[in-house]
């Protein structure tokens, strides 16, 4: 028996597109309509039998640049609605107390220029 779960995940611009490739979501967001491109990657996904938690710990082991603007949205076939997913963020691994990065992964954006970036931010 079918049990599908339906997933939207959006990032700003400043995030690399192999990471939601990595995820074996589609991106979208360049079939929108509009005059305008969009400013935000999109991606989509549809999974039977899908093990939410172990999806969101994939999500948050991936190294994003901007974890708190990383959007995640699951729907469950008995569900009305898409629901916000949060609680992977809670798993994101913070940065070492020795860390010169300007980011502390849930909050400020990395500093550009000539500053070390911390192992989470390495390209």
């Amino acid at each position: 028996m079918s049990h599908v779960t339906d997933i939207i995940l959006a990032y700003p611009m400043v995030e690399d597109d192999d990471i939601a490739a990595s995820l074996g979501l589609e991106r979208v967001d360049q079939h929108s309509s509009g005059n305008k491109v969009m400013g935000t990657n999109v991606w989509l996904g549809a999974y039977n039998h899908m093990d939410i938690e172990q999806f969101e710990r994939r999500v948050a082991a991936l190294p994003w640049r901007e974890p708190e603007n990383v959007t995640l949205l699951l729907q469950d076939e008995q569900e009305d609605c898409f629901t916000l997913r949060t609680a992977w963020r809670s798993l994101v691994k913070p940065h070492p107390s020795s860390c010169t990065c300007s980011s502390n992964h849930l909050g400020q954006r990395v500093l550009q220029g000539g500053r070390r970036r911390c192992p989470v931010h390495q390209p």
